[in-house]
């Protein structure tokens, strides 16, 4: 039995925030010149350079960080969903971004940063001086344009930097220098990304924000759970690699719909993601951990006595009464049989509903992503759940 960092509250509807840009590949394409997307295309990010529409569904994201339940593997998060385990860790990470998560992550400083001089002026820079750097093209060579592109595509994307936040220095240095390309930029990303997404409800804030790169998390759970497709976001059915090229998400997701089709997933329909012969030529992944079989119990992970499912009281399951005697009483395999018959009948319900509900089109919510402003800083936006 495993049990969840806090029981889960399905009427628990906080604020939540997000900062990643996911208009940035469309803003690559707009601002860097042809040769200037070849270079780009070149480097260690280019295949993201053909990432579909995506964004980040705040609510399925919810649903599955209530779901993350204690454990004691250093450095990754576990989900029990419904009554399977499924372990997001490093290995699965470099599946689905394709980003190097395997190497020397000490990076050589410089002195005097010709790129920080010659285009800030200071000592240092905030991601809103870049970000204005990169929509005006400051820049007076192709070169120079390749390494603010990538210092604005590291950090708007992969790192979801806020505005008002210093650059790291080291990144700077590591760009300037050309040395980015063998950099194990996975490893930092995957860091940033649990430290901002584990552990968010411990005292049930009525706001957080999610930080690093969400997408991938929320990726691997559509890898996990491939009837999702067609719910919450649309497989491509390419055979593009990394996997985060297989989906396109465009709209958000109503939290009821969310619920239901999270609480209505069965042990069949869940997977753990291993590396394909494909994906074990084309990344380092030796030495990452992957397993193979979705870890499973007979018993849910503990829960207070009851909870909420939409306003609606459930009381905590009890167990049935020993026999005292008497040919009244059923037994337990007669008792096991009759509530097997029950959850075929409700699962079958589920499954008629959901195809009803999937049968409409996804439609996103405000403005289409094609519609975001160009002069955002961010495309995060404030969202109820």
């Amino acid at each position: 039995c495993w049990d969840f960092l806090v029981p889960i509250d399905l009427d628990y509807k906080p604020k939540v925030d997000w900062d990643i840009n996911c208009h940035v590949i469309h803003q690559l394409k707009t601002n860097l010149s042809k040769r200037q997307l070849r270079l780009f295309k070149k480097t260690c990010f280019g295949y993201f350079l053909d990432l579909p529409l995506v964004i980040v569904q705040i609510r399925v994201m919810h649903h599955l960080l209530m779901r993350e339940v204690h454990h004691e593997v250093k450095n990754e998060m576990q989900f029990v969903v419904n009554d399977s385990r499924l372990r997001f860790g490093l290995g699965k990470f470099a599946l689905v971004t394709g980003l190097k998560c395997k190497g020397d992550i000490s990076i050589e400083s410089i002195a005097e940063n010709r790129l920080i001089s010659k285009y800030f002026g200071t000592a240092s820079m905030t991601f809103a001086q870049l970000a204005d750097c990169f929509k005006k093209k400051k820049w007076e060579t192709d070169d120079d344009a390749l390494k603010i592109a990538v210092l604005y595509f590291v950090n708007s994307f992969l790192f979801s930097q806020l505005k008002t936040k210093a650059i790291s220095r080291s990144y700077i240095d590591l760009v300037e220098s050309g040395d980015f390309n063998n950099y194990p930029w996975g490893i930092d990303v995957y860091k940033a990304t649990i430290d901002s997404c584990s552990n968010k409800f411990q005292d049930k804030p009525s706001f957080y924000r999610l930080g690093g790169f969400p997408l991938a998390l929320q990726t691997w759970l559509y890898e996990c759970c491939p009837s999702l497709d067609g719910h919450f976001a649309d497989h491509l059915g390419n055979n593009k690699l990394p996997r985060i090229l297989k989906w396109a998400v465009m709209g958000q997701i109503p939290n009821e719909r969310v619920a239901l089709q999270m609480c209505s997933l069965q042990r069949k329909q869940l997977k753990n993601i291993t590396p394909t012969d494909d994906e074990k030529k084309q990344f380092d992944v030796r030495g990452l951990s992957f397993e193979i079989e979705v870890e499973c119990t007979d018993s849910q992970p503990s829960q207070p006595d009851s909870f909420q499912v939409f306003g609606t009281q459930l009381p905590k399951t009890q167990s049935m009464p020993e026999s005292t005697g008497g040919d009244s009483q059923p037994t337990n395999a007669e008792v096991m049989k009759e509530l097997q018959a029950l959850k075929l009948f409700v699962e079958n319900k589920f499954e008629e509903v959901l195809a009803a509900i999937g049968r409409q089109s996804v439609k996103p919510e405000g403005n289409s992503a094609h519609k975001q402003q160009d002069d955002d800083l961010r495309s995060g936006k404030m969202l109820y759940m």
